[in-house]
């Protein structure tokens, strides 16, 4: 799904409880999030709580 300009992906178990959540930032960053005994707005929470708006402004800055 598209949140945004950016791509996200959820998965979540009822049964277990567990889900996994990420974005991919800039082309460059992914953001994974994963919980067990959690439900999926705790883990979309975990998620929003990341200042993606920073990785964004890095998107041009060189690795090292």
């Amino acid at each position: 799904m598209i949140i945004g300009d950016r791509s996200v992906h959820e998965k979540y178990d009822n049964a277990s409880k567990h889900g996994d959540t990420s974005v991919i930032v800039a082309k460059r960053f992914e953001v994974d999030v994963s919980g067990d005994n959690v439900d999926m707005n705790a883990l979309q929470q975990a998620r929003a709580a990341v200042d993606l708006g920073h990785l964004d402004s890095m998107k041009n800055t060189n690795a090292r």
